[in-house]
């Protein structure tokens, strides 16, 4: 299933195999193979840059103050990372 909103950034990984994509609606989806494989739901607004690194992580900004990394592998979030206040 694809995005509910507009798309604002995707991502390719280094080997081109999974491309991220993130949208208004603040999810961030993974894709291979033209489907898409995990939904990242931890942001409450739109995603407005993505990255994939070497080490299987995807980090994102958000307008809502946080940039966030995720592990591919395991498919859960482990890191936030927010804006001062």
């Amino acid at each position: 299933m694809g995005h509910s909103s507009d798309i604002l950034c995707s991502a390719y990984s280094p080997d081109n195999s999974i491309i991220a994509t993130g949208s208004v609606d603040g999810k961030i989806k993974l894709w291979a193979n033209g489907i898409c494989f995990i939904t990242f739901e931890e942001h409450s607004n739109s995603i407005v840059d993505l990255v994939i690194t070497n080490t299987n992580a995807v980090i994102s900004a958000s307008t809502d103050g946080t940039v966030r990394a995720f592990d591919i592998n395991k498919y859960r979030m482990f890191r936030t990372m927010t804006t001062p206040t």
